[in-house]
């Protein structure tokens, strides 16, 4: 039987809640009976019975308190079962949830891996590659992932080649042939009629880069064609007549290499070059000057 002292205890904990204190800061006056206080008050929160029922607590028959406590007590239990029981299911909805966004997401992946040009997904698909060009700080690393990726569109042109697919098509490619109107780029005929674009200085037996459309015979026209260039930016390590060596990156010079500025080992230099057959890159712009692009 809970003794008058603890009723009071109850009514001035209760009364603090009505003014709008919570459990914890209601129990402060009265630590020692803070385990006993909190299922009753618990209750008579989750009841909203802060009124007259329970202000005048200790004025009711002793019989009525004892039984307002054991169903105090019940009702404490029960709302922190329910409690827990909400948040597990609560916790397993979101569960499923990330589980079935994860898996589309995976699926939708592995559909836009394969999309080729034309394709809905192949926009997703090169917005990946960007993406992973852009994090890609390292100039090896960045080198390595833009081959990677000539190489892929080089591919997909093909297979839709094959396919006789029509679309409007990017790639890179070694250019293998040049004759007038009917070139060769990375094993496939491209013809390039005399409107065609041809940007910059385009060399035989180098990589460069055809922007044009594929009929659904097979045939390539170009609209535009200029030299693959990959641009870079690094530490210059080695110096010498006929070579650099930039962030481990070889590259080679020529007699038409235009250098900039001092290059001098330790510096910062940014390099524009162009990919030969033998896949070594060759200097078109070494500049010391300004190693921001």
């Amino acid at each position: 039987m809970q003794n008058e002292a603890f009723v009071r205890a109850l009514d001035v904990c209760i009364q603090k809640m009505q003014t709008g204190e919570k459990i914890e800061q209601a129990l402060e006056l009265y630590p020692q009976w803070s385990a006993d206080l909190t299922p009753p008050l618990e209750a008579a929160q989750v009841l909203r019975v802060y009124g007259d029922s329970l202000s005048a607590l200790a004025t009711v028959p002793t019989q009525c308190r004892e039984q307002f406590f054991v169903s105090a007590q019940q009702l404490s239990q029960k709302t922190d079962q329910d409690m827990s029981l909400r948040v597990w299911v609560a916790r397993l909805a979101w569960l499923i949830v990330v589980l079935c966004l994860s898996s589309a997401a995976i699926w939708f992946f592995v559909l836009a891996s394969s999309a080729l040009p034309g394709n809905l997904l192949y926009p997703l698909k090169s917005m990946f590659w960007q993406a992973r060009l852009g994090v890609t700080t390292s100039p090896i690393n960045r080198l390595v992932a833009e081959r990677n990726y000539d190489q892929m569109r080089l591919d997909e042109i093909t297979t839709l080649v094959r396919r006789g697919l029509p679309a409007s098509i990017e790639f890179a490619g070694l250019l293998e042939q040049d004759q007038p109107e009917n070139w060769v780029v990375g094993g496939i005929p491209v013809i390039v009629p005399p409107q065609a674009q041809v940007i910059g200085e385009v060399l035989n037996h180098t990589w460069v880069q055809v922007q044009g459309k594929l009929g659904a015979d097979g045939t390539i026209r170009a609209n535009l064609i200029r030299p693959r260039e990959y641009l870079f930016i690094g530490t210059l390590q080695e110096v010498s007549p006929d070579e650099l060596r930039v962030s481990s990156i070889p590259v080679r010079l020529t007699r038409d290499t235009l250098v900039q500025g001092s290059p001098m080992a330790g510096s910062q230099v940014k390099v524009i070059a162009i990919r030969a057959a033998d896949d070594s890159l060759v200097a078109r712009l070494v500049d010391a000057s300004e190693p921001t692009p």
